[in-house]
């Protein structure tokens, strides 16, 4: 009944609500007017001539209106949450985008900082060898003043000596020869200066710092944002009083504050931040000014150029303003440069240059007269294929001056000055002709020139030109090949046939041809791809059956400049299109991973050109071929690996990089076993190489001391070893363009298997030279190998490990190469033996032995050299013999003799060599016939007046011969010695005079 009620009640109020309250009507009427239900009386009293309509149609309106208000506010319901969304997304992009902005900086900043301090260790070594250099100049001259001392006080106590005699023919006899002084060292040749001998190494490494702060200041607004603004469509933006709040734009200000340093007065300012003032003032010639505007744009578009990109940059290029001649050459140049400096990149620049084939400037000092494009590329292809002759003049010219020097330094210098530069002039002529081929397949060359070059280079039969000769046909051999062509190509190939048999260049060169002649029987068709730029679309993945697949992508970033050098775009995993032209002979025989060289192509891409854009020199690969064959294969696993080779790589990457930082031995030794994957095993071999190529010494031997734990467990089958070491050999050389000591870095990587015993070193040092034989840098790397271990070991126990293994030299060196010479020039005469063939070493007579002591010498071999000749090459009856004795004594004195008038002894050399006497005059008995084969030699130059007494001096004093000798030697009646032997008592008068006054002194002030 409650209930009721209340419903009740409600039906009252709302009948009441509907009621006018001044004419009891129901409000059936609408007044628009005045906004308000009203009945039928009020419209024709109060609301008489008011707008009105029935309350039903103004429902009907206003409900159509309450919808379209509901409409709108889901819908922008819906906007607010789609924006809240895409805000949220930003937050998202904002936040990875500044984690790999940190990360990238720290990696790059790590990078930086290795580099500095790489650079502060060569600062060190330069400091500490001319610290050397200068002590050891002082301390030469001081010798010399101690010596002249020492000589003055001896000729004062002979003139003492004589001025009491009594005997006038005595005195008249010794006077002449007694006050006869050398010149005095004048204190004009002593310069004292005060400590500033190095201080244009600090104000070098000054200049540096400012540079490098005032770039850090200069560009640092370049690296630091200000502000990030997000905004919103001008759809999205809703009118103000929604209460959304998002109209407007958000603002995230930088925390980062601006960091102030000293600032020099000339410090380099980018061009967007020079004033006009500046600009003006560093160009006169507005033209001038624009014409290196231009150049500096097609830079950036030339680093820029890539397949994918050619379109795009093509419409950049053709935007250009090309029209004087002075810019059309230095477009030309500017390509030209690039072309044969990245050789593998030569098909996109030639693609250029024909697309500008046609482009017409006029000539700047004839009127009315134009140059093409395509007249100017020709003539610069022409300067840099005649350059060769000029550049042979040079080097003939530079030869001289190093066969003139005298000083081993200089000599040193001026051999790495010369390497370098006909490196740099092969690059090039490499490059050269690959861009000529290129420009060749693309009509822009007629075969008239191109038959002229080959001629050229067929003429010339110097290695350069035959391995350019190779690099031209295999660019444009099938080309030329055709019917008409082929007499003319036959006695190409016939000439380059004869060249091999007559084997009168390196079998680098040999290999190179056969290879040449080896793609014509083939129709022209490689056995692989040649390795290019690739489109990003290209398939760059592996082979299902091989580990030689193609490179991975690697997206990271080079500090080499704007673009981080060509290593990047070699990296990203892009293949050449078909259209572009048929691919060559491969540079190696078997594809590389350069994924896998990533690591090291990347960091070092700022010193120079690098393993994508250097020599790309043609390998043996037929002889590599044949020798891999004669290598047994690994037997087949019984299980499937469980890892693929990526998988592994990146597993042996972690554990390498933990065992470097905390050198647990036993943590990897456990981990590298579990990988469960042995055929693969080359891959950590590989990785650990690639890795350490980079560190310090430490890090390279630490992983060489791991493979050989690796291999004496068991762990790592032998096989598995050479196949990652081959990895890196068969490319070792192009890779020496970036990393100039890379044979020792191999060496200090190998040798903790030799040290350690992991592996025989004839086994060994046949395996890693296999690679590198064909190329001529096999005796390079053992020769490093040999050092590091006598540095750890003896030069003796390294040249019995090296006869034990049953190697020799003639196996691992070019057939041009005189072993002698080598072995002698790279000082590892430990380990020869003059051996006969029952292994027993021939007795030397005593010419021999002495040629080959004095050869040793006049090398300037230091004690160690001498010791290690002598304990390989005489057993230990000649080593105790007095053959041996007298032999080193007289070339030893020989060589400290002064030729002058008077002759005199050089004290110093007597002293250098004083450890080797005393090693083998072992007793009074040897001292005797070293004195004998001292006194044979002052027969054999005629008995010079007091040269004699001079060498008595100075083994004296050095410890070489003790006074019981020197007094044996004047007693002796030998018949055998007797020559000379008056004459020679006679000239030491003085020194035995001296020699027994001191030992009275030294009774009396014992007494």
């Amino acid at each position: 009944m409650a209930q009721k009620g209340v419903q009740l009640d409600r039906e009252v109020l709302s009948c009441c609500s509907n009621i006018c309250s001044r004419h009891d009507e129901v409000m059936k009427m609408f007044c628009r007017t005045d906004q308000q239900c009203i009945c039928s009386l009020c419209s024709v009293d109060e609301h008489k001539g008011h707008n009105t309509v029935s309350a039903a149609s103004e429902r009907t309106v206003r409900q159509r209106e309450l919808e379209g208000s509901r409409l709108n506010i889901q819908q922008r319901i819906q906007d607010g949450e789609k924006e809240v969304k895409l805000l949220q997304q930003e937050v998202e992009a904002v936040n990875g985008s500044a984690d790999k902005a940190v990360e990238d900086s720290e990696k790059m900043f790590t990078e930086l900082i290795r580099l500095m301090e790489k650079r502060s260790s060569d600062v060190k070594q330069q400091v500490r060898y001319q610290q050397k250099r200068e002590v050891s100049r002082v301390k030469e001259l001081q010798e010399k003043l101690e010596q002249e001392i020492s000589e003055l006080k001896r000729r004062d106590a002979d003139l003492k000596l004589l001025s009491h005699t009594e005997d006038h023919n005595q005195f008249l006899h010794s006077y002449p020869s007694l006050t006869a002084l050398s010149e005095p060292t004048h204190s004009s040749s002593i310069n004292i200066r005060p400590l500033r001998y190095f201080e244009d190494v600090t104000a070098a490494l000054s200049a540096v710092r400012n540079k490098l702060q005032d770039v850090l200041r200069e560009e640092w607004t370049n690296v630091s944002p200000t502000e990030v603004d997000v905004l919103l469509s001008a759809a999205e933006q809703r009118p103000p009083g929604m209460g959304m709040g998002v109209g407007d734009p958000a603002q995230m200000q930088s925390l980062s504050d601006d960091i102030q340093l000293n600032k020099a007065e000339n410090a380099w300012k980018p061009s967007t931040k020079k004033t006009r003032v500046e600009v003006e003032s560093e160009s006169d010639d507005s033209e001038h000014g624009k014409t290196q505007e231009l150049f500096k744009s097609v830079r950036s578009i030339l680093n820029k150029l890539t397949p994918q990109k050619f379109q795009q940059l093509m419409k950049m290029v053709n935007d250009l303003t090309i029209n004087t001649e002075e810019r059309l050459k230095g477009f030309i140049d500017l390509t030209f440069e690039k072309a044969i400096a990245e050789p593998n990149f030569s098909v996109a620049y030639a693609n250029m240059c024909r697309c500008l084939m046609g482009l017409k400037v006029e000539a700047t000092n004839k009127p009315g007269v134009t140059v093409n494009f395509r007249k100017l590329l020709l003539n610069r292809c022409q300067k840099e294929f005649e350059k060769d002759q000029v550049d042979d003049k040079i080097f003939e010219r530079k030869q001289k001056e190093l066969d003139a020097a005298t000083v081993p330094e200089e000599k040193q210098r001026l051999t790495e000055q010369l390497q370098r530069e006909k490196d740099n002039a092969r690059r090039r002529s490499m490059g050269n002709m690959k861009f000529i081929g290129e420009l060749f397949k693309l009509k822009m060359l007629t075969e008239v020139m191109m038959h002229d070059c080959i001629v050229k280079l067929l003429k010339n039969h110097n290695e350069e030109s035959l391995e350019c000769l190779c690099r031209l046909l295999s660019t444009i051999g099938k080309d030329l090949d055709f019917e008409k062509a082929k007499p003319r190509m036959d006695q190409y190939f016939n000439q380059m046939e004869k060249i091999i048999k007559d084997k009168k260049t390196s079998s680098r060169i040999r290999f190179m041809l056969q290879d040449v002649l080896d793609l014509r029987r083939s129709s022209w068709v490689p056995r692989r791809g040649e390795q290019g730029p690739k489109p990003s679309g290209g398939h760059g993945g592996r082979n299902d059956g091989g580990r030689n697949g193609g490179a991975r992508n690697d997206g990271g970033r080079n500090d080499g400049g704007a673009r981080g050098g060509r290593e990047v775009r070699y990296n990203q995993g892009r293949t050449q299109p078909q259209d572009e032209g048929w691919n060559t002979v491969p540079t190696i025989n078997r594809p590389i991973e350069t994924s896998r060289l990533s690591k090291i192509a990347m960091d070092w891409g700022s010193w120079g050109k690098g393993i994508s854009g250097g020599s790309t020199t043609a390998k043996p690969a037929e002889a590599v071929t044949r020798e891999k064959c004669d290598t047994p294969p690994p037997p087949p696993a019984s299980t499937k690996p469980t890892l693929t080779e990526e998988e592994l790589t990146k597993k042996s990457t972690a554990i390498i990089e933990e065992y470097l930082h905390l050198n647990d031995m036993k943590e990897v030794l456990q981990c590298v076993h579990e990988m469960s994957s042995t055929q693969l095993l080359f891959l950590f071999v590989q990785t650990g190489l690639e890795s350490t190529l980079k560190r310090s010494t430490i890090a390279r031997e630490r992983m060489g001391l791991l493979l050989q734990q690796l291999i004496k467990a068991g762990t790592l089958p032998k096989q598995q070893y050479y196949n990652g070491l081959q990895e890196i050999l068969e490319v070792a050389e192009d890779m020496a363009i970036d990393i100039p000591h890379i044979w020792l870095y191999l060496a200090e990587f190998i040798s903790p298997m030799l040290r350690e015993g992991g592996i025989p070193m004839g086994e060994l040092f046949r395996e890693i030279s296999k690679p590198l034989i064909p190329l001529g840098q096999a005796g390079v790397l053992l020769v490093q190998i040999l050092n590091l271990l006598c540095k750890e070991m003896s030069h003796k126990k390294a040249g019995a490990m090296w006869r034990e293994g049953g190697l020799r030299w003639r196996d691992f060196l070019p057939e041009d190469v005189d072993v002698n010479k080598f072995v002698t020039e790279k000082k590892v005469e430990f380990t020869l033996g003059v051996e006969s063939e029952d292994g027993q070493k021939e007795e030397l007579s005593s010419e021999e032995l002495s040629k080959q002591i004095q050869r040793l010498i006049q090398d300037q071999a230091d004690d160690q050299r001498l010791f290690d000749w002598i304990e390989a090459n005489l057993d230990e009856q000649q080593m105790s013999s007095n053959m041996l004795v007298r032999a080193l004594m007289t070339c030893i004195c020989q060589s400290a003799i002064i030729y002058e008038n008077p002759n005199k002894v050089d004290a110093a050399k007597i002293k250098k060599r004083a450890k080797v006497l005393q090693k083998y005059l072992s007793d009074d008995k040897k001292e005797l016939q070293a004195l004998y084969a001292l006194q044979a030699l002052m027969v054999e130059l005629e008995q010079p007046a007091n040269l004699l007494r001079m060498f008595f001096d100075s083994l004296y004093d050095e410890d070489v011969i003790k006074e019981e000798a020197f007094y044996k030697w004047e007693s002796s009646k030998d018949p055998a010695e007797q020559q000379g032997k008056g004459v020679a008592l006679k000239s030491v008068t003085a020194f035995f005079t001296w020699l027994r006054e001191a030992e009275d002194e030294d009774e009396s002030d014992n007494s």
